[in-house]
């Protein structure tokens, strides 16, 4: 047991911090709520604005004190003291150490937050969490490929952050026995289910208003750039 230090470690835990990082800022709003926020219903409000935002503003905090245990365990794997990590032999290797899955949940993280704090930029001050009317609509850059570029980004990338993060055979594997662990690949599979419909349902709901937002405030112009684009991935989705 001990720390033992190498560039492979280093490199993998600096690189599971910088993701927890890219993670807030992509769940940091870029610009306050304006003073002409639009909420279509009562009932969309309460469902989407209250409690979908309440999960992941919860969720982006909590993100970051398990990215800082799952970086200390990476340093000391594949023996981390036992007063933080009492089971360390129920950790999986493949998430602790350079590894094909680590490296494309770690990619993808960082790739796709990356695309959505550039539509941030290019859409300026008309982003907002919030459904706000904005100035112009914007056709340029990455909107000349998709229409909205910024829930591709975070669904792919909280996906991929939550499969790094919160497997059962990660860090909440020091504190759970063996024959729970055991079980590791169907509840796995489960956390990614239950995310996917989650982000599936919210971006659906949030998608259709702002859509109709959209199509309200800018007729024709929204009307031709929606035919010719796809909404989430170029020219197939």
């Amino acid at each position: 047991m001990g720390l033992s230090l190498n560039f492979s470690k280093l490199s993998l835990s600096c690189g599971c911090i910088v993701s927890a990082y890219l993670i807030k800022l992509a769940w940091t709003p870029p610009n306050p709520v304006a003073k002409d926020t639009f909420i279509p219903t009562l009932k969309y409000s309460r469902k989407t604005l209250v409690r979908f935002w309440r999960i992941f503003m919860l969720f982006r905090y909590t993100d970051i004190a398990c990215c800082v245990f799952h970086s200390i365990l990476i340093l000391f794997f594949p023996s981390p003291p036992k007063r933080i990590c009492p089971n360390a032999k129920n950790l999986s290797p493949s998430l602790f150490t350079w590894s094909p899955y680590s490296t494309l949940c770690l990619g993808t993280i960082i790739v796709f937050c990356s695309f959505r704090l550039l539509a941030f930029k290019e859409l300026g001050k008309d982003f907002t969490f919030h459904l706000t009317k904005p100035k112009r609509l914007n056709t340029s850059g990455l909107y000349s490929l998709v229409q909205h570029p910024s829930y591709t980004g975070v669904v792919l990338s909280n996906a991929a952050n939550i499969m790094f993060l919160y497997r059962l055979d990660g860090i909440s594997a020091c504190f759970l026995p063996g024959w729970i662990v055991g079980q590791a690949w169907w509840a796995n599979w489960t956390l990614f289910f239950v995310t996917a419909v989650i982000s599936a349902y919210g971006t659906r709901i949030r998608v259709k208003k702002e859509e109709e937002m959209l199509k309200k405030t800018f007729g024709r112009e929204w009307e031709e750039w929606h035919a010719k684009t796809k909404r989430f991935i170029p020219g197939i989705f």
